[in-house]
């Protein structure tokens, strides 16, 4: 009888002690930096196209972000295109409950894939640019940023306002140590003036890819450009 006391002792103790990490677990996960933030309220609720103002989904993720220094693996994100808001889902939350993460202290973040940085920076052709890019790498002295942005249009029906967000996008080349706007063909032919007649060639034969997949488009471009010496 005594050791079967003792033994049903030593497993309420042990219940206990789990309960006791459990519960640490979760109140240090309550008070973690990333929890600190306004609560964000999405006033668009009559939607056109189904992920609205948000990046692939309106519906949080599983992801990391780099915030105020620390790195958070596996919290839910979701990232607002329209205001370049970047949204976490608090543990144990609803799905209706999110808080803006402050920007400036946001480093980088990996969504859907895609590895995102905050550029503070003031390209040579541009004014300062403060937002978040996804980073892809081309070459060696080579390197893509992709800001992705939605514009609202307001459509009418039944005297209803419905909304719509187009997505569009922004690119940067990092080369050579410096940061360039290339948006346009003529952006691209002032950083290589010497690859004219490739950069000419590559828009005349991949119009269709252009208009269906901008992102793709300006990725090969700048491939074919590396391959070659600059």
């Amino acid at each position: 009888m005594t050791i079967n006391l003792y033994s049903s002792f030593l497993h309420s103790q042990q219940n206990l002690i789990e309960l006791t990490e459990d519960f640490d677990q979760e109140i240090g996960k309550q008070n973690l930096p990333i929890n600190n933030g306004p609560l964000y309220v999405n006033v668009f609720n009559k939607l056109i196209n189904p992920e609205g103002q948000f990046y692939k989904t309106n519906t949080y993720s599983t992801g990391t972000v780099f915030y105020n220094g620390l790195s958070y693996n596996n919290v839910s994100i979701k990232y607002d295109l329209y205001q370049d808001l970047l949204l976490f889902n608090p543990y144990n939350s609803s799905e209706n409950t999110g808080i803006e993460l402050i920007k400036d202290k946001v480093d980088s973040f990996c969504l859907q894939g895609k590895n995102f940085i905050k550029l503070s920076i003031k390209p040579l052709n541009s004014t300062i640019i403060n937002a978040y890019y996804e980073k892809v790498p081309i070459a060696k002295d080579i390197t893509l940023y992709i800001n992705y942005e939605k514009k609202k249009v307001e459509r009418f029906k039944n005297k209803v306002i419905y909304y719509e967000f187009k997505l569009t996008h922004n690119f940067l080349l990092s080369y050579k140590e410096q940061f360039y706007i290339i948006n346009s063909k003529k952006d691209m032919l002032e950083v290589f003036p010497n690859k004219e007649e490739k950069i000419n060639n590559f828009y005349l034969e991949n119009k269709i890819l252009q208009t269906s997949n901008e992102p793709l488009f300006i990725r090969n471009l700048l491939l074919l450009i590396s391959s070659t010496s600059l």
